[in-house]
């Protein structure tokens, strides 16, 4: 084993302590650069997640602004589907009078082709010369119903007002609305009547044009099929008598059509008279629809007459209590000369009835 001087051993120590040092400068440095790399990787890492956090704002807004945008088109699309237009439903339809709170009423056809049996049973209407007002009531058949919902007639009808001839006009239109907020079937138009007549002037009676909505009636699903055979009874709606007829077992006609009491009307004199329709058989379509008018002679009031007889209308399914139910129009007209000609008239009246 070599000895050392002291010397060389000075030497040893000083070099192992340079070697220390050097080793600790070393080990800083190494230190140094870690914290360094470190805070770069942070650097980087915090940058990267700024950018994805900048990227990520203008996807959620835009993810937030897709998800507002269905929601707006769900409820447009709710609403549309609730005020779509299209044909009214079939059934029956009540409304009512602005002029005084009464019926309005109407039924859409099984083809859904027409608005049938349109009624005002009181229409109120302001005259001219002398600024009077009078009542009447509104009564037409058949109104063409479009593809579109809308519908629109004006009709004309001869008769008897104030004890003298008169004719009468009536307008009805409007559109279909879809359904309201309860979800039942709307319809919205308008309605007028005008009377015009000659006494010792020209007189012109109006019920201006009137706005009216009307909504489906609660009824069961409406069948198609021919009515039901039986017997049927409604009222007049003069006088509250009764409308009576039968369907026979094969549904091709309405028989033993009876109204006891009808009023009349007549010209000249203005004097009023009673009397009966009676028919003994009226055609029923295939579609529901049924007309017929027939005449007879006979007497009335001491001399020879005529007496002329129309009875016209459609079946409608079944009214809410699941009874088979028609509707229509019925007139009589007697015709007889004594020291004048005379003409007596019920003008037209409107009629329900229902399978009793």
């Amino acid at each position: 084993m070599k000895n050392l001087s002291g010397s060389d051993k000075g030497r040893d120590s000083g070099d192992t302590g340079k070697s220390r040092e050097s080793s600790g400068h070393h080990n800083l440095g190494g230190l140094v650069r870690f914290v360094v790399m470190c805070a770069m990787t942070l650097a980087v890492a915090i940058g990267a997640t700024s950018v994805a956090a900048g990227a990520a704002t203008p996807r959620a807004t835009a993810r937030a602004a897709a998800r507002a945008a269905a929601q707006s088109a769900a409820q447009a699309a709710g609403t549309a589907a609730r005020h779509a237009r299209s044909v009214e439903p079939v059934g029956s339809y009540t409304g009512r009078n602005p002029q005084n709170g009464g019926a309005i009423d109407f039924y859409v056809s099984s083809d859904q082709k027409s608005l049938q049996e349109v009624s005002i049973p009181s229409v109120y209407l302001a005259c001219t010369p002398g600024g009077g007002m009078t009542a009447d009531h509104l009564g037409i058949a058949s109104v063409p119903l479009k593809a579109n919902g809308s519908f629109s007639t004006t009709t004309t009808q001869q008769g008897v007002f104030s004890a003298f001839p008169a004719t009468f006009t009536y307008s009805f239109q409007g559109n279909y609305d879809g359904v309201n907020a309860s979800g039942v079937p709307t319809v919205t138009g308008r309605f007028s009547e005008t009377i015009k007549y000659t006494s010792s002037t020209a007189n012109v009676c109006t019920s201006n044009i009137q706005s009216w909505t009307a909504t489906r009636d609660v009824q069961p699903i409406q069948p198609s099929s021919a009515p039901p055979a039986g017997s049927y009874t409604g009222v007049n709606p003069q006088n509250g008598g009764a409308i009576e007829f039968y369907v026979p077992s094969n549904r091709k006609s309405l028989q033993d059509v009876s109204i006891p009491s009808v009023y009349l009307a007549c010209t000249p004199g203005g004097g009023m008279t009673a009397d009966h329709l009676d028919i003994a058989s009226v055609p029923l379509a295939a579609n529901g629809s049924f007309s017929a008018t027939t005449t007879q002679q006979g007497v009335f009031e001491g001399v020879p007459a005529t007496f002329t007889y129309t009875f016209q209308g459609n079946f409608h399914g079944v009214n809410p209590s699941g009874a088979a139910r028609a509707g229509g129009m019925f007139r009589e007209s007697v015709t007889f000369t004594n020291s004048k000609a005379n003409d007596c008239t019920s003008n037209d009246q409107s009629w329900t009835a229902s399978l009793s």
